[in-house]
């Protein structure tokens, strides 16, 4: 939720003095209200623009400080984080590899972003995260017993003429090693739990 001051910095338009016509205000009022309480057709709005190589960037950020209102009340969060989820999923779906799973498309990249401008306590945040993930991230670069690859055919040719490689050991390895990441970042996250950002 945005703080007293950056409340106060937003500037609102009445849209009753821009547009004249009570009839045309109500249909607006309507027309956004039925955005905001729909936000998977904010997604397919911002999916097909994406598609047909629109200026998302403009569609975007009219989205979030219009509908959901520069994130303002805490329901604004709520409704956005809600929209990002349906362009997520939308996402997924399309995908055919883990790869490709990764790749977030623009679209969706613009709208995190725009949202992550409406979090006062960002900065504070991934100092947090920072903290959090450097022990795990550094044993990842550090990794010397072998080679990491989620598709196995990969790692395979990769690792041709050094051993005999063995599939199922290497899965073994790697699932052990990622587990024990996993188990550095849970205890990263305990420890420095204390210095989570309060907004």
């Amino acid at each position: 939720m945005a703080t007293s001051r950056e409340a106060d910095s937003i500037t609102f338009l009445n849209a009753s003095q821009r547009i004249s016509s009570p009839n045309l205000l109500e249909s607006y009022n309507r027309f956004l209200g039925n955005l905001r309480s729909h936000p998977e057709a904010v997604a397919e709005v911002l999916k097909w623009a994406g598609q047909e190589g629109l200026d998302s960037a403009h569609l975007t950020y009219d989205l979030v400080s219009v509908v959901y209102g520069h994130c303002v009340f805490p329901e604004d969060h709520a409704q956005l984080l809600n929209m990002i989820c349906h362009l997520l999923m939308h996402h997924i779906k399309q995908c055919s590899s883990i790869k490709e799973m990764f790749s977030i498309e623009p679209v969706c990249s613009r709208v995190v972003s725009e949202y992550c401008q409406q979090l006062p306590g960002l900065k504070s945040f991934l100092g947090f995260l920072f903290q959090v993930l450097r022990k795990p991230l550094m044993s990842i670069l550090n990794y010397t017993d072998g080679y990491l690859d989620y598709d196995v055919t990969k790692a395979s040719v990769r690792l041709q003429g050094t051993d005999d490689f063995d599939v199922s050991a290497y899965i073994e390895s790697s699932s052990q090693f990622i587990l024990s990441v996993c188990g550095e970042f849970l205890v990263e996250l305990n420890r420095f739990q204390e210095f989570f950002p309060p907004t």
